[in-house]
């Protein structure tokens, strides 16, 4: 809503040296688990299966996040829900995200450049998907996204 988006704001506006990731993250998780139980109610309701969805979230930073842990705990929580949670860093100045974010729960990238950033958010996300695919497809449909990401020199 609009009141979120001005609380999301003024939150990420008072972090003094940090950058509000761990506030973004927390606005992001309330949204899908408001959606997540949304659907839970419904589905109870209908008696519908619920739908099977490929929720990926891609944290952006061009600086250190406001608190490691915090950012950790609720990359864990987003995990919890199912959520695949990538955090990238942009440029040298936040080479550390692409450490940080590499947890259990969570994956971390770097892109040198803000260029680099377009080719690193589709290895992901297609990366993903390619997870959704059956066995036989899967494997080949890897190779394929391998040999383009060559091209680009991403891993």
């Amino acid at each position: 809503t609009e009141a979120d988006k001005v609380r999301l704001w003024h939150s990420m506006t008072k972090q003094g040296g940090g950058n509000g990731d761990t506030a973004a993250l927390a606005h992001v998780y309330e949204q899908i688990k408001q959606e997540i139980d949304a659907e839970e109610a419904l589905a109870k309701q209908t008696g519908k299966p619920l739908s099977q969805r490929l929720r990926v979230v891609i944290a952006c930073s061009d600086g250190m996040p406001d608190s490691e842990t915090g950012v950790q705990d609720m990359a864990k929580r987003l995990g919890e829900l199912g959520c695949v949670v990538v955090g990238i860093g942009l440029t040298e100045t936040a080479s550390q995200v692409s450490i940080i974010f590499d947890t259990p729960y969570s994956r971390g990238d770097y892109a040198k450049t803000v260029a680099d950033l377009p080719i690193l958010v589709a290895k992901h996300v297609v990366r993903e998907a390619i997870k959704l695919f059956p066995p036989p497809l899967r494997l080949m449909a890897e190779r394929q996204v391998a040999g383009i990401l060559a091209k680009f020199g991403a891993k």
